[in-house]
């Protein structure tokens, strides 16, 4: 059962994965899109969340999009966002439309956004049954441990009782 419960996970664990790159790819790829077609479309950008803001007059700049390695509810926020803006804002998504990313374009990307999020419950689903295995089977082997122990005490009595009896004693 803790072989199958970690095959699981790791199957999981995988699909999710390849779905995190193959949406940052995607979402990457319409955002640079978007910041070259957008340029000097500062409410656009800031409503796509690509606009570098500057922030409290102290020369730092602050972006809404995060880094690829960033936590999964950061980016999930950030795409949802993108495909919503790119597909219900007309005049980006005719401007999208007519850059290479149609309508369905942008439903597929929004679509493998909400299948990331899936197949994220679904890995943290199979992790926690791994562990729950786990669990199981170590407290099985605990038990088993204690059986043999007690085992071993109860043949090395026996054992020293047939010695004294053949001893005479």
């Amino acid at each position: 059962a803790k072989e199958q419960a970690e095959s699981t996970k790791l199957g999981a664990t995988n699909t999710y994965e390849r779905q995190r790159e193959e949406m940052w790819q995607f979402s990457s790829a319409l955002a640079q899109t978007c910041t070259v077609l957008f340029q000097g479309r500062t409410e656009w950008l800031n409503a796509l969340g690509l606009h570098a803001r500057r922030k409290d007059g102290n020369g730092t700049s602050q972006i809404a999009r995060p880094n690829k390695s960033a936590k999964l509810d950061l980016m999930v926020t950030w795409q949802r966002n993108l495909f919503d803006m790119a597909q219900n804002t007309p005049e980006i998504a005719a401007i999208l439309a007519n850059n290479g990313y149609p309508a369905d374009m942008l439903a597929q990307g929004a679509a493998g956004v909400e299948a990331l999020v899936r197949a994220n419950h679904v890995q943290e689903q199979a992790k926690g049954a791994a562990v729950q295995r786990r669990k199981e089977r170590d407290a099985a082997f605990k038990t088993l441990t204690q059986w043999l122990r007690c085992a071993k005490q109860a043949a090395a009595f026996a054992k020293k009782t047939e010695e004294r009896s053949l001893l005479g004693r």
